[in-house]
């Protein structure tokens, strides 16, 4: 969920990864609500239990990575890890 509006067209897959083990891209649809400002990141199949996943959304200096209406990059990357069960 982001505290302001943001630029649709900069919320897909190529600004927002999960990652699994060994640093494998696992496949997902991501999807906008622009009504409760919330990217929504789904993956094709059925995570792995036990298992550790990486989420990164992009930001920095270089293109792809996701920005406000403004046209405002993140500063960085939001980078962080879950475990499913």
């Amino acid at each position: 969920t982001f505290n302001e509006a943001m630029d649709p067209g900069t919320i897909n897959t190529a600004t927002f990864e999960l990652r699994g083990p060994g640093n494998v891209l696992v496949p997902a649809v991501v999807s906008w609500s622009s009504t409760n400002r919330r990217a929504t990141l789904n993956p094709n199949s059925t995570l792995a239990s036990l298992t550790t996943y990486t989420v990164t959304v992009k930001g920095g200096l270089t293109d792809p990575r996701v920005k406000d209406l403004a046209g405002n990059a993140l500063a960085a990357d939001r980078v962080w890890t879950f475990r499913t069960r």
